[in-house]
């Protein structure tokens, strides 16, 4: 989930004429090491396929669709001259399992919808095939499309519910990413901490992702609204944020959870459009609850699961790994023409365009292996389902 309308808090709250959110060109990163928050982009990536269309597969029959996500997510950064470090999710902290059973119901639940969606749809389009006689059958067909359009967005919304990244298909990613010289990481918990910690660590220039918890983790940037095909993006810039809000980073923190994170609940009545004042005047949330005249008349009640310590300790104590440095290695490219070619269906020609990438003069430069002589290949990689 991330931060609940955080971005909403800041747009809100920084100046006009703010420096700290910014609309870039992708290239302008070139050069620049992105620590990538993998599992998101593999999800959104799916999320678009089986929206447009059905799974990718191989000759076997078994889906490929997430091999196609993070080649194409890292072939694209690179082909824009960024090195990507991948971060894997690992088991949740204690702090949130609650979220995460509560969202393994809502899956469960959003399948059993999506089956009866599917049949309400073909249902549909079977009436919607009977060529109209009269001016009611036009007036009928009309009322179906209607329908038939309605049913399409909730399809979709549930889709996104019941996509699930499997263990086995992250275990075949690394793989992949092994044979490609790609460097990822495997977090010991959810991978935004990891991915934070490698830019406070100054192992990467910021994280990529899609979640503004990030920083809340310290990530001093943060790259989201990735399109590579249109190459532009977001970053926003955590110590121009504090600067302009003229706050601290441990009031930046308070003013997350009482917007609403994954490791407490809320305390109800107090949304975006007021918490920053609260903060201002009372400087932490021990303050405000001790001295607030609402929550003192009994007006607002701070429910009793409102846990901030635990919380405030999961954002400035995360369990990470200490890694680096990171080494971008040669590619075993033998090996990876079979894994992408024999065993996940990659066309001979998208494999040599992505060889093309990884030979390419600006990864070659970080390898040390020599370049190869190109080959025209006229594939893109890039899409916005990257």
């Amino acid at each position: 989930m991330g931060i609940k309308n955080l971005k909403k808090f800041l747009e809100r709250n920084l100046p006009s004429d703010s420096k700290a959110i910014q609309e870039i060109r992708l290239t302008d990163l070139s050069g620049q090491v992105l620590a990538i928050d993998s599992s998101i982009y593999i999800y959104k990536f799916t999320c678009g396929i089986r929206n447009s269309a059905k799974d990718l597969y191989n000759d076997q029959g078994e889906s490929v669709t997430h091999i196609h996500a993070i080649v194409n997510n890292v072939g694209s950064l690179i082909q824009k001259s960024i090195l990507p470090i991948n971060i894997f999710d690992g088991k949740p902290t204690d702090q949130k399992v609650n979220v995460s059973n509560a969202r393994s119901t809502i899956k469960n639940t959003s399948a059993s919808e999506l089956e009866i969606v599917q049949r309400k749809i073909k249902s549909i389009l079977r009436k919607l095939n009977i060529k109209p006689k009269t001016l009611q059958d036009i007036k009928n067909i009309l009322e179906l499309f209607e329908k038939y359009k309605a049913l399409a967005k909730y399809y979709t919304k549930l889709l996104k519910k019941t996509t699930t990244i499997e263990t086995r298909q992250i275990t075949e990613c690394k793989e992949v990413l092994k044979v490609m010289g790609i460097p990822f990481i495997q977090s010991p918990t959810e991978s935004d901490p990891q991915c934070a910690q490698l830019v406070k660590d100054g192992y990467a220039f910021a994280t990529m992702t899609e979640d503004m918890d990030l920083l809340t983790y310290g990530s001093t940037r943060v790259v989201t609204n990735v399109s590579k095909s249109k190459n532009q993006c977001n970053i926003f810039n955590l110590e121009i944020i504090l600067e302009e809000l003229k706050i601290t980073m441990d009031q930046f923190i308070d003013i997350c959870i009482l917007l609403g994170c994954d490791y407490t609940c809320t305390i109800p009545e107090i949304g975006y459009a007021k918490i920053y004042n609260i903060i201002k005047k009372y400087k932490t949330i021990e303050n405000y609850i001790e001295n607030d005249p609402n929550i003192l008349s009994g007006k607002i009640v701070v429910p009793d699961d409102f846990d901030y310590i635990k919380a405030r300790h999961e954002f400035n104590y995360p369990i990470v790994e200490t890694t680096g440095p990171f080494v971008w290695k040669i590619p075993d490219y033998e090996k990876l023409h079979r894994l992408l070619v024999d065993k996940y269906g990659f066309t001979e020609d998208k494999y040599l365009y992505i060889e093309n990438l990884l030979s390419s003069k600006f990864y070659s430069k970080h390898t040390g292996q020599k370049e190869f002589k190109k080959k025209e290949i006229f594939i893109s990689m890039e899409s916005d389902e990257d």
